[in-house]
């Protein structure tokens, strides 16, 4: 199994783009465990906080990836097994 940590806040993509590099290769078939960060790249820690003080815009919904799928052939789509996602915090 492929294990991407969370990323140093100054290297998540804050953008999709097909110019970014990849972060990983994986196979089909392969398990990978992706560490990210919610929304507000984990600056809102208590019912407390308030979001307008304290989220650094556009810095917001940081993206761990790409992430780059090796195929054998071209495919027409990619089936997601959603049932095995899991979320903590």
């Amino acid at each position: 199994m492929q294990v991407i940590k969370m990323a140093d806040p100054y290297h998540y993509a804050y953008v999709f783009s097909p110019y970014l590099k990849p972060i990983a290769r994986v196979k089909p078939g392969e398990t990978v465990f992706v560490e990210t960060q919610d929304a507000y790249g984990g600056a809102i820690t208590s019912p407390n906080d308030i979001p307008s003080q304290l989220v650094r815009l556009p810095y917001v919904n940081p993206q761990t990836g790409p992430i780059y799928i090796i195929l054998k052939a071209p495919k027409r789509e990619m089936r997601w097994p959603w049932r095995y996602w899991t979320f903590s915090h």
